[in-house]
């Protein structure tokens, strides 16, 4: 069942008062009363992501996975994660997309919540969003939206490479990435990091955002996550493809582009392990639409 239910009114980072709504949502396999913005709660059905979900539960080694959400917003996906991993690292910058974060996940002993940015250098960013849709909030150091209705805070910028012990990151099974187009910086930030426990990685690629936030070209983008990671994947539904392969480059940029496909990709150092695990998820993915 769908509904809303108004708790309070809080004062976001653009300094006007947004209204504050619950929704009941299922995640997985269980279901939650979730705190948020409106705009975002009202985009989202009564069970989130499936194919997220089921790509999270897919790509999180067993026996006490340990998960790092970056751009974890108003905590979805972290938990999906906590219900499949032994411990989930939730990283979100936006301090009034923080709080709904904290109340989310505050009965999930399993999941620590962070607020600040992680970036390829230590200081602050300028970051910009819209207050009924806190989801989409990006970094805005190469571009500004001037149309008075977006919010612009400073947030602090830590290195994952150096922060990763204090917030408890001694071994890495899988890091979720959904920044709105600051992914390479995330990843630079972490190389030394990611090199050492070789987790899998999931994120976003999202032309508009690589394109007017950050002036990257989805060419551009994937050479650079291959300076990272040795294997990388598109995935599109419930199928994957070959980003390294040089007779599917061509066809997975058209289709992402002009026909908004691939919206994801998985990266990491084992390919036989990013294919099994891929297999799983095409699986889960396939078994859910036959049911729905």
């Amino acid at each position: 069942m769908n509904h809303e239910a108004v708790l309070e009114n809080t004062t976001v980072a653009g300094g006007a008062a947004a209204r504050v709504d619950t929704k009941r949502m299922q995640i997985w396999e269980r279901t939650y009363d979730i705190a948020g913005d409106k705009g975002y709660l009202a985009a989202k059905g009564d069970c989130f992501e499936p194919d997220t979900t089921a790509t999270l539960r897919a790509l999180s080694r067993e026996h006490g996975a340990v998960a790092l959400d970056v751009g974890a917003n108003i905590g979805l996906t972290a938990l999906a994660l906590s219900q499949y991993c032994s411990k989930v690292i939730a990283v979100e910058p936006i301090p009034v997309t923080f709080d709904y974060l904290s109340k989310n996940i505050a009965a999930r002993e399993n999941v620590t919540s962070f607020n600040f940015a992680l970036g390829s250098e230590e200081g602050t960013i300028k970051m910009q969003g819209s207050e009924n849709f806190l989801a989409g909030a990006f970094v805005a150091d190469a571009y500004t939206v001037n149309d008075g209705h977006h919010f612009t805070k400073e947030i602090p910028v830590r290195r994952l490479d150096d922060v990763a012990r204090d917030i408890g990151i001694n071994s890495l099974d899988l890091v979720k990435i959904d920044v709105e187009g600051f992914e390479l910086e995330v990843l630079g930030g972490g190389r030394a990091l990611l090199g050492d426990l070789k987790p899998i990685a999931y994120m976003e690629m999202n032309h508009w955002c690589l394109n007017m936030f950050r002036r990257l070209s989805i060419p551009e983008f994937r050479e650079r996550i291959l300076d990272v990671f040795p294997y990388l994947f598109a995935i599109d539904g419930p199928d994957y493809v070959d980003f390294t392969a040089p007779n599917a480059i061509h066809a997975i940029c058209h289709a992402h582009i002009l026909k908004n496909r691939f919206n994801n990709l998985v990266a990491g150092f084992d390919r036989h392990e990013l294919v099994a695990r891929l297999e799983l998820r095409k699986k889960l993915v396939d078994e859910r639409n036959a049911t729905h």
